[in-house]
């Protein structure tokens, strides 16, 4: 992001402030403290318990100067705290910083099958929320019809709020994610030599044995047929 490039939403008090933020998922949220209806704190700690948006960077720009005026704000969740006054490069530098270390963490997990919540650099609902998800398709993944609108339902959300926000954590949409999951239990399962090549595209849900295998190739480069003899 750069300080000319990019798109600003105003709200002028807390409350729409959060419904804002859960509508449109900024990539960043810049607020005060003193605001009318929600104040910054409460809005803040209300964005911080919702799994909507509970990993959208937040800054709190505040004339409040005491030291447990900013102890409270990083309590609450808040990734930056900024005295005013304050130099407009010195937030820009700010809002850069927390966008690149989100923007990392995507391309980090963009194709990964295997996701550990506790190493991801994100808040405590963001691991609970992906620790959920990741339980939910391991418990699924030899169901053929388990698929992204089941896992959105077992996790009572809709469809497309679970891949915004999958997609802006760990770029990778439900459905993606569903199937690399698939695709790294099929490799196991060649390695281990379980099931022949058919039986295993059908119990992990894909349509034919073709699907499977070019599926297969372009996840890990070489067909399933390829792998064994490889092993062997």
């Amino acid at each position: 992001m750069q300080d000319n490039n990019c798109r600003v939403l105003i709200a002028v008090n807390g409350k729409e402030g959060y419904i804002k933020a859960k509508e449109n998922l900024p990539d960043i949220i810049i607020t005060d403290i003193m605001m009318p209806v929600l104040n910054g704190y409460e809005m803040c700690r209300i964005l911080r318990n919702d799994v909507i948006t509970s990993h959208i960077p937040i800054i709190i720009l505040s004339a409040k100067d005491q030291h447990n005026d900013k102890l409270y704000g990083l309590e609450i969740g808040v990734d930056e705290y900024i005295v005013k006054p304050f130099s407009a490069k010195e937030l820009i530098l700010r809002i850069n910083n927390l966008v690149e270390i989100r923007k990392k963490i995507r391309e980090k997990y963009s194709n990964a099958s295997t996701i550990d919540p506790l190493e991801a650099n994100v808040t405590s609902l963001d691991k609970i929320f992906l620790n959920n998800i990741i339980l939910n398709i391991e418990k699924n993944i030899e169901n053929p019809s388990f698929n992204a609108d089941k896992l959105a339902d077992d996790l009572n959300m809709s469809l497309n709020h679970l891949n915004r926000k999958l997609n802006t954590l760990i770029n990778q949409s439900s459905g993606k994610l569903i199937r690399s999951m698939r695709l790294r239990r099929a490799l196991e399962l060649l390695s281990q030599k379980a099931a022949i090549k058919s039986d295993i595209a059908y119990k992990l849900g894909f349509s034919d044995v073709s699907n499977f295998s070019r599926s297969f190739k372009n996840y890990y480069g070489y067909t399933p047929s390829e792998y064994q003899n490889k092993i062997q």
